[in-house]
């Protein structure tokens, strides 16, 4: 059997068996999670083998320990819950339902600045699994920590001209692009010898020339309609300190500053947004508040990303959807900025 991660294609030995929708209604159990298919048993023999193949696979490769654990997890468990059967005639289309969710991503551990968790085969095998979910089921991969995989030259430290080494970072987007996917950029990280202040004008100046050299370089090594695909985004979760770098929040709008010039001195057409928080109430995220609000004043926010977790429950959901009208009624002319969370 060979599979196309985009196409969900099955090649058989007796020939190519395509998947493709069926009008056949289709009848699910939530309590047993058996599929009934009155018709169209072709297509369900396909899935079949694939299911099959992909637990012997699995089984194969995985620890013992992994193995039991999920059998453990897949095992039947009692409930109180009452079975209910849902029909859906697949030939009455009613409208086009587009996906909301397309991007995954993932923090690297400590050391951040060690390329192996970035560039190593257990990540890239990760990036294929990515790039395989059917119909480009995921086209973003949002990752923290990048700049980290920059090296700036000392000379920059001794009032010369600055050299950025992005060789690490090439090869991991470059894998990115190689797969269909590209990458939500944080501008995040620090490829200097020493931490920068965000309110002192000489360190303002290095991020910016940071930022305007990672978005040329990338400009010039790929083409502009992928790069300007890109998500450039503001400091992950600058209210938590282990993301943080220790803002005030004068240096957190500096810095927002620094990356929106940087990037527009590249190219206008580059866009760039935050502040990538859960929006938590304003005594609990102030350092987000007050960059929403600074980019009222007038800086440019291209999209407004927000880190809204339900976790499962009607009430986060409700209050995910309370922090949105909140951002609309504290930042009114932000209110048509779209949002990515």
């Amino acid at each position: 059997m060979r599979l196309n991660p985009r196409h969900p294609v099955a090649e058989l030995s007796g020939g190519q068996q395509s998947v493709e929708p069926s009008s056949t209604p289709l009848a699910w159990s939530f309590e047993t999670c058996v599929l009934v298919c009155t018709e169209g048993a072709e297509m369900l023999a396909v899935v079949v083998v694939l299911l099959f193949c992909q637990a012997v696979e699995a089984e194969s490769t995985c620890l013992d320990s992994d193995v039991l654990y999920v059998r453990r997890l897949d095992a039947p468990k009692q409930t109180t819950s009452k079975s209910f059967q849902v029909f859906v005639n697949a030939s009455d289309v009613v409208g086009v339902l587009k996906p909301f969710w397309k991007s995954t991503g993932f923090c690297p551990p400590e050391p951040h600045n060690d390329p192996e968790f970035f560039l190593g085969d257990d990540m890239q095998q990760n990036l294929i699994y990515i790039a395989s979910v059917p119909g480009y089921g995921a086209t973003q991969v949002r990752m923290h920590w990048l700049l980290d995989l920059v090296n700036a030259s000392a000379s920059s430290e001794m009032g010369g001209s600055t050299t950025f080494d992005f060789g690490l970072l090439d090869t991991l987007l470059d894998r990115l692009r190689a797969l269909g996917l590209k990458p939500g950029l944080e501008l995040m990280g620090n490829p200097f010898p020493r931490p920068l202040d965000f309110e002192k004008r000489a360190d303002l100046d290095l991020w910016k020339e940071l930022v305007t050299a990672l978005a040329r370089h990338y400009l010039e090594r790929y083409d502009e309609d992928y790069v300007t695909q890109w998500n450039f985004e503001s400091w992950n979760e600058p209210d938590h300190k282990s993301y943080g770098s220790n803002f005030t929040e004068q240096g957190l709008c500096n810095y927002y500053d620094a990356c929106s010039e940087g990037l527009s001195d590249a190219s206008p057409l580059l866009r760039l947004g935050g502040p990538a928080e859960n929006l938590a109430p304003s005594h609990r995220s102030p350092l987000a508040w007050t960059l929403l609000e600074h980019c009222e004043s007038g800086v440019r926010l291209d999209f407004i990303s927000l880190h809204q977790k339900v976790q499962g429950s009607v009430v986060f959901a409700i209050v995910c959807h309370r922090t949105i009208a909140e951002v609309t009624e504290k930042t009114p002319l932000l209110g048509d900025a779209p949002e990515e969370h």
